[in-house]
């Protein structure tokens, strides 16, 4: 089995074979002051062949507060045995699964990580980082190829 993608959300479920996210792909919060709590969610999906069908296994999250060597919080691994999903493509299967921290204690300013393991190795390591500031209303960051109006444009376009 390996993983093939995980990321830091303010909630998730997984249902049915899907991942219904809210507040995904965090990298950065700002708190007006310390210490803050907020709901924080891994969602990942994994991927298995076939001949791992049965096989049992745990997904585990170690959690680092900044400049820490030791996890500050784990919260409770989870055990599941991989089955074969009727709905699935012959010789493939998605195992969808959400690992909630729920009220995450905020103790310090800089960079979080939130280390996700599988039967013990870790797979992938996400980080948070944490500044002080007012929280952002709004989208934060741009990406390549985002439309954007300009004045001239917005004067063309009749009210509806």
């Amino acid at each position: 089995m390996e993983l093939d993608f995980a990321l830091l959300a303010r909630s998730a479920t997984a249902s049915q074979g899907e991942l219904f996210i809210h507040g995904g792909g965090l990298a950065q919060l700002a708190v007006q002051s310390l210490p803050a709590a907020m709901p924080i969610a891994v969602a990942a999906r994994f991927a298995a062949a076939p001949e791992e069908f049965g096989s049992e296994h745990t997904i585990g999250l170690r959690v680092y507060e900044p400049l820490m060597l030791a996890p500050s919080a784990t919260p409770e691994p989870m055990s599941f045995t991989l089955e074969a999903d009727p709905h699935e493509p012959e010789g493939e299967l998605s195992v969808m699964l959400v690992m909630s921290i729920g009220a995450f204690r905020i103790n310090a300013i800089g960079q979080y990580r939130f280390e996700l393991a599988l039967d013990g190795t870790p797979v992938k390591t996400l980080s948070l980082h944490i500044r002080r500031g007012e929280p952002q209303v709004g989208p934060t960051t741009r990406t390549q190829g985002q439309w954007e109006q300009t004045p001239a444009e917005s004067a063309d376009i009749p009210d509806a």
